[in-house]
């Protein structure tokens, strides 16, 4: 396609200007020409050695064999760091309330807006960037728990001047707050477990490994179920929090998110016909050994309603 050609013409026209003014070029990066949502993964040196992935088919070109010689892809010189000076807009992936409060993950931040029953919602303060996009939002008493690149709390007692307190290293997509304790879907890490009695000082508890990705969790009784696409739902026994165990799979359709109602766990089905979504399937969880669909919903393919973020039964 026409980036594939841009950036093929622009790499050609580096080379040739080595070769002709005779001197080594150093190349260290290629900007992403969609933005951070692009299927074109930014282009790196590492190891001495240029590649680029993405839609482009790879390519690496070793000092040995570059056509300007050996030192022509030597590692690029040191750059200052790099600091963030504004933000503006993103996509809105999360969204929580409480105490006439609305928080709202947008982008790298979490904008706090005032939103008392029945007057207009007013923003009156954004947190500081966060090092990736916020995928899940929790609140709990006084304290906001934000997770993607890292779980960071919050304290929110003000909400008007929000405050970090703590964090831990995780990844992931969304969370359940529960207590003393946070349970995340953690992507290819599984549900991860952390203690979050100390908010200065969240600690790892355990993990569990579930087929790839854990993708929502939902938190029954002592039993976490964790959807994982096309892998299914695993139902994860919680009661001794550093030694779960899964008790059962149950493989319907792939799902992405899911709530509890009941006994019930209703699950919004990923794939994607049409532009659009897949459908909800309904799932029997009063035997956590077995669990059974109960009913599905195929949505329309002319449904208008894109793609859902998330799900709440109530």
């Amino acid at each position: 396609n026409r980036y594939n050609s841009i950036i093929a013409l622009f790499l050609m026209t580096l080379i040739s200007q080595g070769r002709s003014a005779g001197a080594s070029v150093p190349i260290a990066s290629i900007g992403n020409p969609q933005g951070s949502g692009s299927p074109f993964a930014p282009t790196k040196v590492l190891n001495s050695k240029f590649e680029v992935s993405g839609w482009m088919p790879s390519a690496q070109v070793s000092p040995r064999n570059s056509p300007l010689g050996p030192s022509a892809l030597a590692a690029p010189t040191p750059r200052p760091a790099l600091e963030l000076v504004s933000h503006f807009g993103g996509a809105t992936q999360a969204v929580a309330v409480g105490g006439g409060y609305a928080y709202f993950a947008v982008g790298p931040r979490i904008a706090i807006l005032a939103a008392p029953v029945g007057q207009d919602a007013r923003l009156i303060a954004w947190t500081a960037p966060l090092v990736g996009r916020a995928t899940a939002l929790a609140i709990q008493g006084q304290y906001l728990y934000v997770f993607g690149i890292g779980l960071h709390i919050f304290d929110v007692s003000n909400p008007a001047y929000p405050a970090e307190v703590g964090s831990i290293v995780a990844r992931g997509t969304r969370l359940i707050v529960d207590g003393n304790y946070a349970y995340l879907a953690g992507l290819e890490d599984g549900l991860i477990i952390v203690d979050i009695s100390d908010s200065r000082a969240p600690r790892l508890v355990s993990k569990v490994k579930t087929p790839p990705f854990a993708y929502d969790v939902a938190l029954h009784g002592d039993i976490a179920y964790v959807v994982c696409g096309a892998s299914g739902v695993v139902a994860i026994d919680v009661t001794q929090r550093d030694a779960p165990r899964i008790r059962s799979t149950f493989v319907g359709r792939p799902g992405f998110r899911v709530a509890v109602f009941g006994e019930t766990l209703v699950q919004i089905a990923n794939q994607f016909v049409a532009g659009s979504w897949n459908g909800l399937e309904f799932i029997d969880i009063s035997n956590p050994d077995s669990l059974a669909s109960l009913a599905e919903y195929q949505a329309p393919a002319t449904c208008p309603c894109g793609v859902p973020r998330g799900i709440t039964a109530s």
